[in-house]
């Protein structure tokens, strides 16, 4: 198991355990990707198409 660090409240320093071989986890974690890539690869008027 990884760890990363994330900083807490009040900039206090945090270590979460990362288990990445989750499917569940890695299944959201690559749609939540996908999602931020084709957010990014929009261009700025697509939301005025809606």
């Amino acid at each position: 198991m990884d760890t990363s660090e994330h900083t807490a409240g009040h900039g206090a320093r945090a270590t979460v355990d990362v288990d990445r071989s989750d499917p569940e986890y890695r299944a959201w974690l690559k749609e939540a990707v996908r999602k931020v890539q084709a957010d990014a690869n929009r261009s700025a008027d697509t939301h005025l198409l809606r």
